[in-house]
C-alpha cells in the first residue's frame, strides 16, 4: 500500500485511531493534503502522530480559547511543525503597551506549541541574536525580559539569515528536516527594506516549489495598530508574487473593524486562532474570514 494519504484508500476507523483519535486524524490529514506534506508525513507516521496528541484535552483546548470543540479541534494542526516566532524587538517596541502585547501573543502560542510537541517552539528576535530553543509558556516573560528593545526593522535578512537557510534550506538539504517549519512574524511596523523581504520570502516559495513539499509556512502579524505596519501587511497581502504564500493577520482592533463590517464579532481568543492557523490552514487566511 502507498504510504502517500489518501483519505479515499485509508480507513481511518482503526484501532489505535478510534473515536476523539479519528477526528484529529482527519484533521492532520486535511492539513497534509491542503500543505503538500506527505513527504514529511506517510501514513505510519500520522497514525503514530495521532496517538501522540489524542491525549492534548479537547475540552482543555475549547475552554483556553472560548471556542467550540469543532473549531478546537483545528489547533491540532499545528502540532505537524516546527514553530518559530520571529519577534520585532526594534526600537518602536517601547511605544504604548506593545511589549506586553507581544508578550501575551507569543505566551499563548507557546503554551499551544507545548501541548502538542514536549520541545516546545524556538523564539528569535530581529535585533538581538539569541534564539530562545525548546520554549514553553512558563519561559516567555523571562525570555522578553532579557531583551534590549532598540534597533531597527531588519526582517527581510533575518528571516533569511536566522531561519530560513539554517532552519529550513540546509536541514532539508542534508535530510534533517523532520517537520515542516511555521514561521510567525510578530512585527509593529515595516521592514527596513521591503524588497529584502520580498526576496527571501521568494525563495521560500521557489525552495518549496522545488522540493514538491511546503518546507516553510509563513505568518506576518501586526503587533499595535501603526498605520504603516497595517499598510505594510496589505502590501505583502496582495503582492503579485508571494502573497500567496503568506497570511496576514493586522491588529486585533483593525480585524474587530473588519469582522463588524461583515456583522460579526471578533474575540481576542478568536484572533490568535486566525495568526496562528491563518498561514497553514485555508479557511483562516483571510483577514475578514468569520467562522
Amino acid at each position: 500500500m502507498s504510504n502517500v494519504i489518501q483519505m479515499s484508500n485509508v480507513n481511518p476507523m482503526t484501532n489505535v485511531i478510534a473515536g476523539a483519535g479519528d477526528q484529529v486524524y482527519k484533521k492532520l490529514v486535511y492539513a497534509i493534503q491542503n500543505n503538500n506534506l506527505q513527504r514529511f508525513y506517510p501514513y505510519e507516521r500520522v497514525v503514530k502522530l495521532t496517538q501522540q496528541i489524542s491525549s492534548v484535552s479537547l475540552l482543555e483546548l475549547s475552554n483556553a480559547f472560548r471556542i467550540t470543540a469543532e473549531v478546537a479541534i483545528d489547533l491540532y494542526q499545528l502540532a505537524l511543525y516546527d514553530i518559530v516566532i520571529l519577534a520585532d524587538d526594534s526600537g518602536s517596541m517601547t511605544t504604548d503597551s506593545r511589549i506586553d502585547e507581544l508578550s501575551a501573543v507569543v505566551e499563548k502560542i507557546a503554551g499551544v506549541a507545548s501541548r502538542f510537541d514536549q520541545d516546545g517552539m524556538t523564539l528569535c528576535f530581529l535585533n538581538d541574536a539569541k534564539v530562545s530553543s525548546n520554549l514553553r509558556a512558563a519561559d516567555v516573560s523571562s525570555a522578553l525580559q532579557k531583551v534590549r528593545f532598540s534597533g531597527r526593522t531588519p526582517i527581510g535578512s533575518v528571516l533569511r539569515q536566522r531561519i530560513l537557510h539554517p532552519m529550513v534550506i540546509k536541514k532539508m538539504s542534508h535530510g534533517q528536516l523532520q517537520k515542516p517549519v511555521l514561521v510567525i512574524t510578530l512585527t509593529d511596523g515595516e521592514p527596513d527594506s521591503k524588497d529584502d523581504l520580498v526576496k527571501t520570502l521568494q525563495e521560500a516559495k521557489d525552495f518549496n516549489l522545488s522540493t514538491g513539499s511546503t518546507c516553510a509556512a509563513f505568518e506576518f502579524a501586526q503587533i499595535g495598530t501603526d498605520p504603516t505596519a497595517q499598510r505594510f501587511l496589505n502590501e505583502l497581502d496582495v503582492h503579485p508574487s508571494i502573497g500567496n504564500i503568506v497570511d496576514v493577520t493586522s491588529s486585533f482592533e483593525l480585524e474587530e473593524e473588519e469582522y463588524a463590517k461583515a456583522g460579526a464579532t471578533l474575540t481576542p481568543h478568536m484572533w490568535i486562532l486566525k495568526l496562528m492557523l491563518g498561514a497553514i490552514d485555508p479557511q483562516y487566511d483571510s483577514a475578514d474570514e468569520v467562522r
